[in-house]
């Protein structure tokens, strides 16, 4: 059942983008839904955040605290929230203004989730005609369903979340070590053992894409310190462990399978890299040659993308293979060169 003017909490959480931020923090002040409240998580930026933040006074709640990464900064803004839903929010992205409106009109009261769709924009706001959404469908039912139909609801950015509150409570506060990064796909797994996904097509948020917003871009992955490289995939693949565990009582190839779903080609090439530098991360055992080569070759095919991508995924797959089938120092010296090789 639906609550009667239910309470809204738009929790922003912000690291060094002083850029952004206030465009995001307004963003969430001018929604046409009244009953909100807007908290601000600064998570020990070093750059002129805190003075931005502060210029809002008391229109927003501010929480600054020490760097403790992304999961840290998730624990304390949903701690602070008291509404019935929470929207969480990127500080270099922005909400539309009705989208806590639309999102409460059409949030089914079995969802422990709903995401809609995201209009990517640039680093000055110019719409870029792309959506971060997956297959636009919508889209009510469990979280295995969702993968296995590919629908993309399992890696939505976080600003494309609206989530009952009491549902994400249950998850948190989440281990903070080990999701320093990836804390929202850690979110997007466990919140769904206490309701459905829902995936519907309005576009409610912009996610912008800049030259600050990725772990790693697509020409530079190859020149990664090991120590970088560990530390993303060690996030990613505790995320990864999660869902797997929705596979457990499925036979071998479904699980293969939708772990492809939820792998893009780039993770899989730093997946195998990791592999040709022995790097130490116990949950690379759970990625075997055939594993790797299987979902790499269904990244390709069931992507559809402009001429320049697809040139780039055939480039990723065949370094994959090289990397899976030839001698190891061939493929370390394969890297080497790749390093410097700008695609």
């Amino acid at each position: 059942m639906m609550l009667k003017n239910p309470k809204v909490s738009v929790v922003i959480n912000n690291y060094n983008y002083e850029r952004y931020l206030g465009a995001a923090i307004l963003s969430a002040l001018g929604q046409t839904y009244e009953n909100c409240e807007v908290i601000v998580v600064d998570d020990g930026s070093t750059d002129g955040s805190r003075a931005i933040i502060e210029s809002y006074g008391d229109q927003i709640k501010a929480i600054f605290k020490e760097n403790g990464g992304q999961a840290s900064a998730f624990n304390a803004g949903v701690e602070a929230a008291v509404g019935d839903y929470i929207l969480l929010l990127d500080s270099d992205d922005e909400l539309e203004p009705v989208a806590v409106e639309v999102s409460l009109n059409k949030i089914d009261p079995s969802a422990a989730r709903l995401m809609y769709q995201l209009r990517t924009i640039d680093s000055e706001g110019q719409v870029t005609g792309n959506y971060r959404t997956g297959k636009p469908t919508e889209f009510l039912g469990t979280l295995g369903e969702s993968v296995l139909k590919q629908i993309g609801a399992t890696a939505t950015p976080t600003s494309g979340n609206f989530f009952r509150a009491s549902a994400l409570r249950e998850v948190l506060p989440m281990p903070t070590d080990a999701y320093r990064i990836c804390a929202d796909a850690y979110l997007f797994m466990k919140v769904h053992e206490f309701g459905l996904v829902q995936k519907i097509l309005d576009p409610l948020a912009r996610y912008r894409v800049h030259e600050n917003n990725n772990f790693f871009n697509s020409d530079g992955r190859f020149g990664l310190k090991d120590n970088d490289l560990r530390r993303f995939l060690v996030n990613w693949l505790n995320v990864a462990s999660l869902l797997e565990g929705y596979f457990s009582v499925c036979e071998k190839e479904r699980k293969v399978a939708a772990m492809g779903c939820f792998t893009k080609l780039t993770v899989v090439e730093l997946i195998s890299d990791a592999r040709v530098r022995r790097l130490d991360i116990d949950q690379l055992k759970d990625w075997p040659k055939p594993t790797i080569l299987f979902i790499a070759f269904r990244c390709l095919f069931d992507r559809k993308s402009s001429s320049r991508s697809v040139i780039r995924d055939l480039f990723g797959v065949g370094t994959i293979c090289m990397n899976e089938v030839l001698p190891r120092k061939f493929s370390r010296a394969l890297h080497r060169k790749l390093a410097n090789y700008k695609r």
